[in-house]
């Protein structure tokens, strides 16, 4: 195995509280735990207080941490990419205001073609990086929450293929793009499901049943309409179901087409909690990877208006 260079990750708040030429309203950061609300000695606003910039500085370098770490587990599949500096903005824009977001890859704002990879940081995120260093200790829900969007990078021609259909006013083009949203963020959660941190469904019958009957909800709310507004279409693109339901659908996919694999015991170890081992995990997330939208569509060949 070929070992990854260095890579540099920044991180900054997006926009910088610390920038004299920006007015920044209390409000758009004094809700971070550990906030210091007063002014300079000087008078200054207390977002150029050194407590706050010093406590801005802690959750940059936090944020730092925990994506180091990520891509550290993460690296034995970036061997053959290259990267320029990777980019954090701790999202003080709320660009990615969604209550199910914790962290975003910008696929858009990425040029993959020279190594350039921009995430942002959710304010939910931000807020549990204050917490944590107030307590001492990790208050994050316990997913792979870097691992996700790193594992998105890694699958970012068919999240590129997939955003064709996502703006689409045709009801049935954003059928097709929740469909793919249940393989998308399935492969992305898929190492959540195996490292024991998915518990809400117990096999794949499990996820087929509620994917089908969600399914057809969707089916009927889309048929009322010729065309879609994006109130519409956020109503359905935004679902726990996606993260949960979606790794089993991923695991089906890859079951239909490795049918000499030990499935039956893979499926016991993830039912059971027990320790699988890094390898297996990286094999079948890479099958994932390997498989493209249209064979996640044809697996599931209900996908079209009845």
């Amino acid at each position: 195995m070929n070992e990854l260079p260095e890579i540099e990750i920044n991180a900054c708040f997006s926009p910088d509280p610390t920038d004299p030429r920006i007015e920044m309203e209390e409000e758009s950061v004094s809700w971070i735990p550990g906030y210091l609300n007063e002014q300079t000695p000087e008078g200054l606003a207390p977002c150029l207080h050194p407590a706050n910039r010093e406590l801005f500085e802690k959750i940059k370098e936090l944020a730092v941490s925990h994506f180091s770490l990520a891509f550290e587990r993460m690296s034995p599949m970036f061997e053959d990419y290259f990267f320029q500096p990777i980019q954090i903005s701790l999202d003080l824009k709320e660009i990615i205001h969604q209550t199910e977001f914790l962290a975003h890859f910008d696929e858009h704002k990425s040029m993959q073609y020279n190594g350039s990879y921009h995430f942002y940081a959710s304010k939910y995120l931000i807020r549990s990086y204050g917490l944590e260093l107030i307590k001492n200790k990790s208050v994050l829900p316990s997913l792979n929450i870097w691992e996700h969007e790193l594992i998105h990078v890694l699958d970012a021609k068919e999240v590129l293929k997939a955003a064709m259909f996502k703006t689409s006013v045709d009801p049935n083009n954003n059928l097709i793009y929740y469909i793919l949203k249940y393989r998308l963020e399935g492969v992305a959660s898929l190492l959540d499901l195996l490292d024991g941190k998915i518990s809400a469904i117990k096999s794949i019958e499990e996820a087929k049943a509620l994917f089908e009957t969600n399914l057809e909800n969707v089916k009927s709310i889309l048929s009322q309409h010729t065309k879609t507004t994006g109130k519409i279409r956020h109503s359905i693109y935004f679902s726990p179901d996606f993260y949960t339901v979606g790794p089993w659908l991923v695991l089906d996919q890859i079951r239909s087409y490795t049918p000499d694999f030990k499935w039956n015991k893979i499926l016991t170890m993830i039912n059971d909690g027990d320790d699988i081992s890094d390898e297996i995990k990286f094999d079948l997330l890479g099958s994932a990877l390997n498989d493209s939208n249209e064979n996640f569509l044809s697996h599931f060949k209900f996908f079209l208006f009845r």
